[in-house]
């Protein structure tokens, strides 16, 4: 009800969240089966039999990259003064929001793209690696070796949110899960996932409280756990979907000046549309450099219109060409890989397309795996 009191158009809106993502789902579940299918029939043939020795260069690259980005980041934001001190510390929940913009989006170049690269790429490939080990010390009950390798986890989560953004570190967690899908098969019962998913995300909940200085009462866990598994992850893409479509119906489309990676042609005519639509919401908890992000479907229509409906089709096709130079890769890579996409693919619902390629790991983590490819042994396995 509240789409069609809202909107001009209210059928836009479900041809683009319905109609539009099956229709392409369709098409390219046709056209790269097989390709899906073979990859999925590597892992699940050769996964288990992979040694962890094999990882141990990818490992040790990882760990001096991850020591060396996570201490260029401190020295630019001393420990104290991140968002994720803040949430212990801060007298306000705004004083973390505050530090998280300082120490993040307000930081160097080089600061804020070697972090996102630790946290999307580096990070996800590091649990999914020790996540194998994990499950191999669960079966095998090498208690010792599975509470050391969870704590890493845990603590690896811990420095992807180093910034205060709790969403890097269930990301972190949320590939721990889903390798050990890979892993099994996806034969596991559906209450076991729904039980490991809540254990999981128990850490951001506790972060989530925490900001808001809370106690651990069960109705404030409830809350958090509904705030995090719900709303956030699915009411809030739809509705900041809703108030940018709003927002183009009554003012009309904005164009190329609104499209971030044109902003070097734009010049003073670009429009952080992200920010500006955040600016317009009178229900926040922000600052000024807030952005309210929203999915590609939803703002490459604000910026071009019903041409945006040319241009999907190519990029839904793309993502799934993708799974090409997956298939290449060495079999010891061919889960952080896939882990690493699904994760991707998963930020579509609330993030731009080229943020995806560009920033949140899809493309530079392929390249990382790419050129790890060559580094890693090519005994056959098979």
């Amino acid at each position: 009800m509240e789409i069609f009191q809202r909107l001009e158009q209210p059928y836009l809106f479900f041809a683009l969240t319905q109609v539009l993502p099956l229709l392409f789902c369709f098409i390219v579940q046709r056209t790269y089966i097989n390709t899906a299918k073979n990859i999925y029939s590597k892992l699940y043939q050769t996964n288990k039999i992979i040694p962890e020795k094999d990882y141990k260069f990818l490992l040790s690259l990882i760990f001096v990259l991850s020591v060396a980005i996570v201490g260029i980041f401190l020295l630019n934001t001393p420990l104290k003064k991140t968002g994720l001190f803040q949430i212990f510390s801060g007298s306000d929940a705004l004083d973390s929001t505050i530090a998280r913009e300082e120490s993040l989006k307000n930081a160097p170049a080089v600061v804020r793209y070697t972090y996102v690269f630790f946290n999307k790429v580096l990070a996800i490939i590091a649990v999914v690696i020790i996540t194998r080990g994990l499950y191999r010390n669960f079966k095998n009950k090498q208690w010792k070796s599975f509470a050391l390798k969870l704590t890493l986890i845990l603590f690896i989560a811990l420095m992807s949110s180093l910034s205060g953004a709790r969403s890097h570190g269930i990301y972190v967690l949320l590939s721990s899960i889903i390798t050990i899908l890979f892993i099994v098969n996806f034969e596991v019962p559906i209450l076991t996932i729904v039980i490991s998913i809540l254990v999981l995300l128990f850490v951001p909940v506790s972060l989530q409280i925490n900001k808001f200085h809370g106690n651990f009462s069960l109705e404030n866990i409830l809350f958090t756990y509904n705030e995090i598994l719900l709303r956030r992850s699915i009411k809030v893409p739809m509705e900041t979907g809703l108030t940018w479509l709003d927002y183009v119906q009554r003012h009309g489309i904005w164009g190329i000046n609104g499209i971030s990676f044109l902003k070097p042609f734009t010049g003073d005519n670009y429009v952080n549309v992200a920010n500006y639509m955040m600016n317009q919401s009178s229900d926040r908890l922000s600052v000024d450099s807030g952005l309210m992000n929203t999915s590609f479907i939803f703002s490459y229509y604000s910026y071009m219109g019903y041409f945006a409906f040319i241009l999907y089709p190519f990029l839904f096709m793309l993502l799934d060409i993708s799974l090409k130079v997956t298939r290449k890769l060495n079999i010891r890579l061919l889960l952080p890989a896939t882990v690493l996409l699904c994760l991707c693919c998963i930020n579509l619902v609330n993030t731009e397309y080229h943020t995806i390629l560009l920033s949140y790991g899809y493309l530079t983590g392929l390249v990382f795996l790419s050129i790890m490819n060559k580094r890693m042994s090519k005994r056959s396995l098979t």
